[in-house]
């Protein structure tokens, strides 16, 4: 999924940064707070631009990466994606999974 919303470089190097902070990627799905917590470092630490260098801090670009990772992810669950604004992206996630187990379960 991550790569659906990242691409492959992108993709790569967030694996490549959490495996050696915490857990290897097989382990993420586990591991969401982990998986948030270094995603936020990442983009703190970096400093390239991008074009939401302005407008946009870190925290605010690893909200849209993770929202853009809960949309796909319930895009695949056949669940429908009804957040608006912030998430806690591990819980999201976890009621995301639990919906899709039990589908008489609204949310």
């Amino acid at each position: 999924m991550l790569k659906s919303a990242l691409g492959d470089k992108s993709t790569q190097l967030i694996y490549e940064y959490h495996k050696k902070k915490s857990c290897s990627i097989h382990e993420i799905p586990y591991n969401l707070t982990v998986f948030s917590t270094d995603l936020r470092a990442i983009l703190l630490d970096d400093t390239t631009p991008t074009r939401f260098s302005v407008e946009v801090t870190p925290l605010g670009k690893s909200t849209i990466i993770e929202r853009t990772i809960a949309r796909i992810f319930c895009q695949k669950l056949g669940l429908e994606f009804k957040e608006k604004g912030p998430v806690n992206f591990p819980i999201l996630i976890s009621e995301f999974r639990l919906t899709h187990n039990n589908p008489e379960k609204t949310f």
